[in-house]
C-alpha cells in the first residue's frame, strides 16, 4: 500500500468510498435516516466542488492499494481533521493508522500544536486509541436530523 498525495482525478472515488464507508460501517452507531442525513447533506455535485475546493487547500491523502484508493485523509493548515474513511472491504488493516501517522508528520513539520476533529461515535474508539480526548458530546442538526459526535483534540508538545 502507498499513501501519496490527492489529485483531482481521485475525488469520484474518494466521494463513492465515502459514501460506501459511511453505509456499511457507520450504519452499527447511527439510524438510516441518520445516514441518509450525513449522506445526503448536499447533492454530489455541490460535494464534489466543495471536497476539491478543500483538498486543494488542505492537507489530503489517500491510500492506495493495487490502483485502488483504499481510504483518504484531510486536514487544514490550522490543524482540523476533517476527513478520515477508509474502505469497509480495508478496515483494521492499519490504513487509518498510517493516515494519521501521515498528518501528524505534517503537525510536526509545521509545528502545529494540536490536531481538533469531530469524530463519530464509530471512529470515537479509534482515535482515542490515538491519543485523542473528547472535549465534548455534541448533538449535530442535519437537515432537521441529530447525529451525535465527539469534538476531540491530542496536543503535541
Amino acid at each position: 500500500m502507498k499513501i501519496r498525495q490527492y489529485h483531482h482525478q481521485d475525488l469520484n472515488e474518494i466521494i463513492e468510498l465515502f459514501q460506501q464507508t459511511v453505509y456499511c460501517i457507520n450504519k452499527k452507531d447511527y439510524s438510516s435516516m441518520q445516514i441518509d442525513a450525513w449522506i445526503n447533506t448536499t447533492s454530489k455535485e455541490i460535494r464534489s466542488s466543495k471536497w476539491h475546493k478543500e483538498f486543494t487547500k488542505n492537507f489530503t491523502y489517500v491510500a492506495e492499494k493495487k490502483g485502488e484508493i483504499v481510504g483518504f485523509i484531510d486536514m487544514t493548515t490550522k490543524g482540523y481533521l476533517d476527513r478520515l474513511y477508509v474502505h469497509s472491504q480495508f478496515q483494521r488493516m492499519g490504513i487509518a493508522s498510517q493516515l494519521l501517522r501521515k498528518i501528524e508528520a505534517i503537525v510536526c513539520e509545521y509545528s502545529l500544536s494540536e490536531i481538533r476533529t469531530d469524530a463519530s461515535i464509530t471512529a470515537l474508539p479509534f482515535f482515542e486509541e490515538k491519543g485523542f480526548i473528547v472535549i465534548t458530546k455534541q448533538n449535530v442538526d442535519i437537515r432537521g436530523i441529530q447525529l451525535t459526535n465527539y469534538q476531540m483534540i491530542k496536543k503535541f508538545v
